[in-house]
C-alpha cells in the first residue's frame, strides 16, 4: 500500500486506540512502519485561518493524540473527499501526486467536526508530512451505506477474478498478491501473515477489519511503471476485463479501508 494512505490509516486506527484508553502499547511514532522514509511528521490543531484555534501549534501524532482527548473526541474517523475532475480513473491518477482518492482523517470534537489533509514534501534525505484541518469537507456519496459482511463478499469475489486473470496472463507476481489477500480475507489471524503488522492496534479491531485492512494491504498494486496499472494484455476480452476489474478492486479496497478504520 502506498505509504501516505497507510500512514492515515495508521494514524486513525492507533488513534482510537489512545483515545479509548489514553495510552498506546507500543511507541507509535516515529518507531511505526508507516513513518519510515519521514523525517518529520506533524499536525496542525486549528485552522490555518483562525487565530483563536491556535493556528500555528503543530504537534507530532502523539501529541495529537493527547490534542484530541482533551477536546473530547472520542473516535477518529476516514473519509474520502469529491476528487480533482480527471480524464482518467482513479487506479491510474493514482500513481500522479495530488491523483486518485482524497483522504480526510475525521475528529468529531466537542464543538464541531474537523478534517486533517496530508501533505508530503520530500526534503533532504526523507519526507516531512504535515497534516492540517479543515472544516468542511464535500464527501464522495460512494462513502455512504457501507456494509462489512458485503464488502468482505465483494472483495473476495473481485480478488478471484483478478488472481484469475493475472495467472492466465502469466503475471505470477500480481496474481500472488492476489492471492495472499485472498488468504487474509480467510484467515483467523491475518495479521501474523501479513508483511506490515503494525496498520492496526493489537486491540479495538475485530476479525471482520483486520481480515479487509490486511487484505487491502496485499492486493494494493496501483503505481507508476512497473505496477498493475502498467499492464499490457494480447487479448482484447482480457483486455476490457482487465479494466473493468481494475476499476472494481480500486472501488472496493476503498470502500474497505473507510468502512473499518
Amino acid at each position: 500500500m502506498v505509504g501516505d494512505l497507510a500512514q492515515i490509516i495508521a494514524l486513525a486506527s492507533h488513534g482510537n486506540a489512545y483515545l479509548s484508553s489514553d495510552s498506546l502499547t507500543f511507541t507509535f511514532y516515529p518507531e511505526s512502519s508507516v513513518f519510515q522514509g519521514c523525517k518529520r511528521v506533524t499536525l496542525r490543531t486549528g485552522l490555518r485561518d483562525d487565530p483563536v484555534e491556535m493556528a500555528n501549534e503543530v504537534l507530532d501524532p502523539l501529541q495529537w493524540f493527547g490534542f484530541l482527548s482533551s477536546k473530547g473526541c472520542k473516535r477518529l474517523f476516514l473519509v474520502r473527499g469529491v476528487g480533482r475532475p480527471s480524464r482518467i480513473p482513479d487506479h491510474i491518477a493514482v500513481a500522479f501526486v495530488g491523483g486518485g482518492t482524497q483522504w480526510f482523517i475525521g475528529a468529531q470534537l466537542r464543538d464541531r467536526t474537523l478534517y486533517w489533509a496530508g501533505t508530503s514534501t520530500f526534503k533532504g534525505m526523507g519526507w516531512e508530512v504535515e497534516y492540517e484541518p479543515i472544516d468542511q469537507v464535500e464527501i464522495d456519496p460512494q462513502s455512504l451505506d457501507l456494509d462489512g459482511l458485503a464488502l468482505h463478499r465483494s472483495f473476495h469475489k473481485v480478488l478471484m477474478e483478478c488472481e484469475s486473470l493475472a495467472s492466465r496472463n502469466k503475471y505470477d507476481n500480481f496474481a500472488r498478491c492476489f492471492s495472499r489477500a485472498i488468504s487474509s480475507l480467510q484467515s483467523e489471524d491475518p495479521i501474523a501473515g501479513s508483511f506490515q503488522k503494525d496498520l492496526l492496534p493489537a486491540k479495538g479491531y475485530g476479525l471482520l477489519a483486520k481480515q479487509l485492512i490486511t487484505a487491502c494491504n496485499e492486493a494494493w498494486v496501483f503505481g507508476g511503471m512497473g505496477s498493475w496499472n502498467d499492464l499490457y494484455l494480447e487479448s482484447e476480452a482480457d483486455g476490457h476485463e482487465y479494466s473493468r476489474l481494475s476499476s472494481a478492486l480500486y472501488s472496493t479496497i476503498n470502500n474497505a479501508i473507510e468502512w473499518r478504520t
